[in-house]
């Protein structure tokens, strides 16, 4: 029988030498699961390449030590999260399933096994999703089934199948929201989504007492992309307040904010009624409700046949 191929997808934009030496000496000693074949396609949208000839003979030596190949491909532009994943998608002949994960990350040897396991024993999923570390995101899941609503893409196996039907990412969408809109997307086609709490990775945040650090990215691209969703979706109600506060508040970065989401609407393709029935807002702004501030995630987020 031959070996199913199961793709790792990964996107450099500036990060530094140790992160991406950490990254490959993860996949040194990855085990890859019985019975698949692992490609590894690494696509850097930096200004100049991150990494030369030398360096890249090197990467691929120490991975065909466990049988994985490898390809890199420079994009001599910032194409985002979306577009560029896309673009590396579009790279590879048809394969079984994708995992998307980001360049910041550590993950132990049994990491893929682990999702893959779960993809082979939910034949209906469409996005595997991973548990990160040290924070996660906090959004509900069925506790009996580990239905969820969508998949956080900093790391999720996704189906080659459901990704090729729903034609990727969003590229109108640069950064942040992305997984979202995919993952209701996928849904909309009839896919499930499904959180493996087993299958864990360490996510790099900066942090520090109060929580999180946003990084100026975050800030920036957020916010434009999450009032943009909840156009898509048609829930321009959601958007009201926000966008009252931002042409009160006119501070430079507010200011782009609102020009951003302006240029965003330009080329928005509204989301179908199948896709707008999956989709779920909170009044609080937030895609799901938030399982640590609930005791009983089937009270108040419904039956997993409800998601």
């Amino acid at each position: 029988m031959p070996l199913k191929l199961l793709k790792l997808q990964t996107l450099l934009y500036h990060n530094e030498a140790h992160s991406i030496r950490k990254f490959i000496e993860c996949l040194k000693v990855i085990q890859v699961p019985v019975g698949w074949q692992l490609f590894f396609h690494l696509g850097d949208c930096s200004v100049e390449p991150l990494l030369d000839k030398e360096q890249l003979a090197q990467i691929e030596a120490e991975l065909s030590v466990s049988d994985v190949s490898f390809k890199y491909t420079f994009f001599n532009e910032n194409l985002g999260f979306g577009k560029g994943h896309n673009r590396l998608f579009q790279e590879l002949p048809d394969c079984e399933a994708v995992i998307i994960l980001n360049p910041d990350t550590v993950f132990p040897y049994h990491f893929f096994s682990r999702l893959v396991a779960m993809a082979e024993t939910h034949p209906d999923y469409g996005i595997i999703e991973a548990r990160q570390y040290p924070l996660e995101h906090p959004k509900a899941f069925d506790y009996q089934t580990y239905e969820g609503a969508w998949a956080s893409m900093a790391c999720s196996l996704v189906k080659y199948e459901a990704f090729k039907r729903c034609n990727g990412f969003d590229e109108n969408i640069f950064l942040y929201a992305e997984d979202t809109d995919i993952s209701w997307r996928i849904r909309a086609l009839g896919y499930k989504i499904y959180y493996c709490p087993n299958g864990w990775f360490y996510h790099v945040k900066r942090l520090n007492q109060t929580g999180l650090v946003a990084s100026k990215s975050e800030l920036f691209y957020s916010p434009i992309y999450s009032l943009m969703l909840q156009a898509k979706y048609g829930r321009e109600d959601l958007n009201e307040n926000a966008l009252a506060w931002l042409k009160r508040n006119t501070e430079p970065i507010n200011k782009a904010i609102l020009e951003g989401y302006e240029k965003a609407l330009e080329n928005m393709t509204p989301a179908t009624p199948e896709e707008r029935k999956v989709a779920r807002f909170e009044g609080s702004g937030f895609y799901a409700h938030h399982r640590w501030k609930y005791d009983s995630f089937r009270d108040k987020f419904g039956r997993s046949d409800q998601l």
